[in-house]
């Protein structure tokens, strides 16, 4: 005769859902903490969970805001280099400024029309041609 297969116990799916978490005090730091619980009229465990909480959540604030910092501090240091490696620009004949060419507008049309009409090329393009 075949044995009855044994189901999961209700018990053993709440122990699954509800890990154990032990942990040791020394005597003097059990009793200062049973005393602030006591203080407030609730048990060790919903104190420590209330507190966990709290701490829980400040971390998720300070995580989210060190992200924030993190990501624009990098934007910016990105755009400042960038900035300095990439940028096109030349100088205002009225005031001497600073005027920074974008791709694909007027100036920039005029700068490629200009290069090509002037002979602007690859410097082993001309060799090449030299050549020949």
């Amino acid at each position: 005769m075949r044995r009855k297969k044994r189901g999961e116990r209700y018990i053993d799916r709440w122990r699954k859902a509800h890990p154990e978490v032990r942990f040791y005090l020394d005597r003097d730091t059990y009793d200062k903490l049973k005393a602030l619980a006591d203080r407030e009229n609730t048990t060790i465990k919903e104190l420590c969970l209330r507190h966990m909480q709290g701490i829980l959540s400040d971390m998720e604030e300070i995580r989210k805001e060190s992200y924030e910092k993190g990501y624009k501090k990098g934007y910016e240091d990105g755009y400042e280099k960038s900035k300095k490696e990439y940028r096109i620009w030349y100088y205002c004949n009225v005031c001497g400024r600073e005027i920074t060419m974008y791709p694909n507008r007027n100036d920039h049309k005029s700068m490629i029309e200009y290069m090509k009409l002037h002979g602007w090329g690859h410097k082993i393009c001309h060799e090449n041609l030299r050549k020949l």
